[in-house]
């Protein structure tokens, strides 16, 4: 995610995607830049956290060469999936 607002940014990759040193290719989760911040919102809480019409504002902004994707967990569609805390992590 090309951002610093979370515990799983990298700030300062490419918003579109781009090859890693090592050869992976990365489809960055889209962002939109708001003011300094870069802010996420079309997957998992980032999605449903915003209000639709802000949604549709920053879609409407999206930069052509983005490749704009969503993404859901599990347990948006099944309420009875249980959630795992994974261990040495800052939820675990």
């Amino acid at each position: 995610m090309p951002t610093n607002i979370s515990r799983y940014g990298f700030p300062g990759t490419p918003r579109i995607p781009f090859l890693w040193p090592n050869g992976m290719i990365e489809l960055p989760l889209p962002v939109a830049a708001l003011g300094p911040l870069r802010v996420p919102y079309l997957g998992g809480i980032y999605l449903y956290a915003l209000p639709f019409w802000a949604v549709h504002f920053l879609l409407r902004r999206a930069d052509p060469k983005e490749l704009l994707w969503t993404y859901a967990h599990p347990y948006d569609f099944d309420a009875e999936e249980a959630f795992k805390p994974m261990p040495d992590t800052p939820f675990g």
